[in-house]
């Protein structure tokens, strides 16, 4: 009987080994996702090709994934972490470096355009909450919670919708990759439209990549635009993480 169900494995420090590829294939995954918003493109081409040597070397079948980044938003921090506390203030935006004072940065300064205060802010997967507040001097994050805040979480504005492009200039380095190996699945995060996917599938076709897009379901806009995003697509992922930030359970 033929098995519908499939199960796909992460690659990572702690199974990136030949001897702990090899008892995942055993075990009975049937593809390997690379997670392309951490490491470098010379670590994940290792890997990659350790992955399909075993996969030969077993005489199985097995897939391979590459999960771009897109453009999601992390924070980056003057420090590897700081602590933060309920009620205070805190600096956001490019003037934390400009100024190189104590404050939460981010990986895009354009979503700062787009920000009037009052807008509600997630970090690290909702566990920091914040809201914006705009002064005359620049932006500021009021903190409703309290915590050790490590740098290059991932950040999330469920207010805002932001018009920036499905790839970002890694995300091509990514798709040389995927052609070079002749990967299975491209997986786009944080789709919002079917021209999200459609911008994909046309630079896919530019550096002669066949494999199967992956759309994964991870913000309001995406859900709003669900079928479209479907119809151009060959398979879609639920995102829990970033999506329960920007919905409610219900």
């Amino acid at each position: 009987m033929e098995k519908l169900t499939k199960i796909i494995a992460t690659i990572g420090p702690a199974c990136d080994s030949e001897e702990k590829i090899e008892s995942l294939i055993k075990a009975g995954v049937d593809i390997f996702r690379f997670n392309f918003k951490h490491n470098t493109v010379e670590w994940h081409k290792e890997r990659i090709e350790r992955v399909n040597e075993l996969a030969k070397k077993m005489g199985l079948s097995v897939g391979t994934l590459i999960d771009l980044q897109g453009p999601e938003l992390r924070i980056n921090l003057p420090v590897e972490e700081i602590m933060v506390k309920k009620g205070h203030l805190y600096p956001f935006g490019k003037q934390v470096f400009k100024k190189k004072i104590l404050g939460i940065g981010v990986s895009n300064h354009q979503i700062e355009d787009y920000l009037s205060g009052g807008e509600k802010v997630f970090i690290a997967d909702g566990f920091f909450q914040f809201e914006v507040v705009k002064k005359k001097d620049g932006l500021y994050l009021k903190s409703f919670s309290e915590g050790i805040l490590k740098n290059r979480k991932n950040l999330n504005i469920p207010q805002v919708s932001l018009p920036f492009s499905s790839l970002i200039e890694r995300d091509f380095e990514g798709l040389k990759l995927a052609a070079l190996h002749e990967l299975d699945y491209v997986a786009l995060s944080f789709v919002r439209t079917k021209n999200d996917i459609l911008a994909l599938r046309k630079e896919m076709k530019k550096y002669g990549v066949t494999a199967k897009i992956i759309a994964k379901i991870e913000t309001k806009k995406a859900l709003e635009n669900l079928l479209e995003i479907i119809s151009e697509s060959d398979g879609v992922m639920v995102a829990r993480g970033d999506l329960g930030v920007e919905i409610s359970l219900e």
